[in-house]
């Protein structure tokens, strides 16, 4: 890296010399080899043509097809299959189609870590919403932030306001003066809508180019900014993962916020896969002994956390209560390689990589 910034500045101070005249907007800041390589980098192998699939939605429902009586979610003692849990977000889907004019709607997201929130990211996806997830456990200004910012630069009609999906827990504070409210578990459970609690296929066609969800940086750096995510973008990420990953996730423990990018990996990947994804109880991440037991109960196959969580419990976990690993995932921050030679001196049947990289990507 070092060596391409020095690079660069050559080249740069070597146009000056060259040609004292050239106007600055005409000087090129990275060398022509070094521009080939850079590019090189970010090329890589093509993935094969799916015409059935231009969304994960397409890739999720093959799966609901195939294995219909798998176990899709679980979280504590509730479980859903394939099956049951695309009926809950077809109906929750019509709801939002028939109720709320949900296509190209901004939705937001406001719950913990559990199947409501599931289910309400795929009913949004197969309605053709755009979905915004929200972090519950920040300050309540930030939710009102996102929402105002949605209400003023992102409504695919004037009369339209933003849409909150949240859990009875939250509803007190919900900035109800600038976006609608609705709670998830009651939204389309009534056979009020019209669709008499509908649970056949959505007939809604999604295209590639069509907004699937927007998600907030954190706003360290100024204001939150919304990040536009494709579901083209979001179908090739998880492709791309089928072709690198040897191991798919048979059970994935999900221990990211919603809100964060990183979350996504987790959710669509293992949903794609037709594997099962275990929804980690509220603040299990801070528990590295529930955590470790959560890991053995489920026998969890694959895990993602920040580089500071996996030491951690690399450091205090019982070891053995990990066998079941063979994929661990860091992102979110940056690793090191005193963490990597721990993982591989403790974890020898489990392989580790690092996804840190940019964020909202």
């Amino acid at each position: 890296a070092v060596e391409l910034l020095l690079g660069s500045l050559e080249h740069v101070l070597q146009q000056s010399v060259d040609t004292p005249n050239l106007p600055v907007d005409e000087i090129t800041a990275v060398p022509p080899a070094a521009k080939q390589q850079l590019l090189q980098y970010g090329t890589g192998p093509a993935l094969a043509a799916d015409d059935e699939c231009t969304s994960v939605v397409g890739l999720f429902e093959r799966n609901v097809r195939a294995t219909p009586d798998a176990v899709a979610l679980t979280t504590g003692s509730e479980v859903e299959t394939y099956v049951s849990l695309d009926r809950k977000a077809n109906r929750l889907a019509h709801h939002l189609l028939d109720r709320h004019h949900a296509k190209g709607r901004p939705i937001i997201i406001h719950a913990r870590r559990s199947i409501d929130a599931i289910t309400a990211m795929l009913a949004a996806l197969k309605s053709g919403a755009v979905y915004v997830p929200t972090a519950v456990d920040e300050p309540k200004t930030r939710l009102r932030q996102i929402a105002s910012d949605l209400a003023a630069n992102f409504k695919p009609s004037a009369s339209l306001r933003p849409l909150i999906l949240t859990q009875p827990e939250f509803q007190e504070y919900m900035p109800d003066d600038i976006a609608d409210v609705e709670l998830i578990s009651a939204a389309g459970s009534d056979g009020n809508d019209g669709n008499d609690g509908n649970d056949g296929a959505v007939d809604y066609a999604i295209a590639a180019e069509d907004l699937a969800y927007v998600i907030y940086t954190s706003g360290s750096t100024g204001e939150p900014k919304g990040v536009m995510v494709q579901h083209g973008a979001l179908l090739n990420s998880n492709r791309a993962r089928f072709e690198f990953y040897e191991e798919p996730p048979a059970s994935f423990a999900l221990v990211s916020s919603l809100a964060t990018d990183s979350s996504l990996a987790g959710i669509y990947w293992t949903l794609c896969s037709g594997g099962k994804l275990v929804i980690a109880p509220s603040r299990t991440e801070l528990d590295v002994d529930a955590l470790s037991k959560l890991v053995r109960s489920e026998s969890a196959t694959h895990i993602l956390c920040v580089p500071s969580l996996y030491a951690l419990i690399l450091e205090n976990a019982d070891l053995d209560q990990l066998e079941s690993l063979r994929v661990v995932i860091v992102a979110g921050e940056a690793s090191n390689e005193s963490l990597a030679r721990r993982h591989m001196a403790d974890m020898p049947n489990a392989r580790i990589f690092n996804e840190y990289g940019p964020s909202e990507a």
